[in-house]
């Protein structure tokens, strides 16, 4: 009788430790582009850019060695409806991935073509890049590429 409640108890502790695991973590492509527009529409706060630049950056450190760091990046630039950009994901220790998107913008949702290098290939997607006051969220392509991200408004730097 102990056993078979012992059984139960890991079972159930286990199914709850495997649940939260699945739903933890903010990595690229995590997010559905579904659940990506739905926290979009959650905390909108609209900006409407039509000169001048935006960028926006998402580092998390590994644990172990604080050191060790992937970053996300987006760098837009705006002129009237038209924007272009650089959208990087380079993580510490796997292939990273680096490009550039142009595209247009009504009112805060950027449309793009986003071209990229990764694992030695070239490749292409279309983004929606919603804007708001504090972040830009981030949908679009295969969900296997990872694209989706939401990332916070950053100070522009020199390139």
């Amino acid at each position: 009788m102990k056993v078979a409640k012992l059984r139960i108890g890991l079972a159930l502790l286990l199914t709850i430790i495997v649940s939260s695991c699945k739903n933890s973590g903010n990595s690229p492509g995590e997010q559905s582009n579904e659940e990506v527009v739905e926290e979009y529409n959650a905390t909108k706060s609209t900006i409407h850019p039509t000169q001048g630049k935006l960028c926006f950056k998402k580092e998390t450190s590994f644990k172990e060695n604080p050191e060790d760091k992937d970053v996300i990046e987006l760098n837009l630039e705006f002129k009237d409806s038209l924007v272009s950009g650089v959208y990087n994901y380079i993580p510490a220790f796997k292939d990273q991935r680096k490009g550039n998107l142009k595209g247009t913008i009504s009112e805060d949702i950027i449309t793009a073509e986003y071209t990229f290098m990764q694992e030695g290939k070239e490749d292409t997607a279309s983004l929606e890049i919603y804007l708001s006051e504090t972040e830009a969220v981030i949908s679009g392509g295969a969900p296997e590429l990872g694209l989706t991200a939401t990332l916070p408004q950053a100070e522009c730097e020199e390139m």
